[in-house]
């Protein structure tokens, strides 16, 4: 009985891998699995954001278009692409990081191994994000957004708590 348990459990993860990963119930494909093809990862992004967007009243939507495979620019393309896709359909913002990324000389230099960023290109993609956020919705900006404290300089050092009362 064990051992039919076992093989059993195995089924089950061979299912899901050929399905895609789940994730609090709503099915995603990865790109990594064995059945993952951009239009399969457009429908599994498509999922995601629906989910995501029913998640709460407002949400705020920036889908990333990379994602690095076999890390070859070929393979990256195609699945940025199917992301822009998924962005366009479902009408949010989406940052096309791939074409970003590919139109500078030195993004091999932002790459520690070819998937993760150094500092350098951390800071650059941070950036990237930010300027998408701010052209899509200017209402969660530095300038529109209150302020709850004080700022750091408007703290009188020899009397901090005075700084702080309404």
């Amino acid at each position: 009985q064990q051992q039919q348990q076992q093989q059993q459990e195995q089924q089950e993860q061979q299912q899901q891998q050929q399905d895609g990963v789940f994730d609090d119930g709503t099915q995603t494909v990865s790109p990594g699995s064995p059945n993952s093809d951009a239009l399969e990862f457009n429908a599994g992004m498509s999922n995601a954001a629906a989910a995501a967007a029913a998640a709460t009243d407002a949400t705020y939507e920036v889908q990333a278009s990379t994602v690095l495979l076999d890390r070859t620019n070929g393979s990256a393309k195609v699945y940025a692409d199917a992301c822009l896709e998924v962005g366009r359909q479902l009408h949010v913002p989406v940052l096309d990081l791939w074409s970003r990324l590919a139109a500078c000389d030195e993004w091999r230099g932002w790459l520690n191994d070819g998937l993760h960023f150094t500092p350098e290109g951390q800071r650059v993609v941070f950036n990237h994000i930010f300027e998408t956020i701010l052209t899509s919705f200017p209402e969660l900006g530095n300038e529109a957004l209150p302020i709850d404290f004080p700022l750091h300089g408007d703290i009188d050092p020899t009397s901090p708590a005075l700084s702080f009362r309404p």
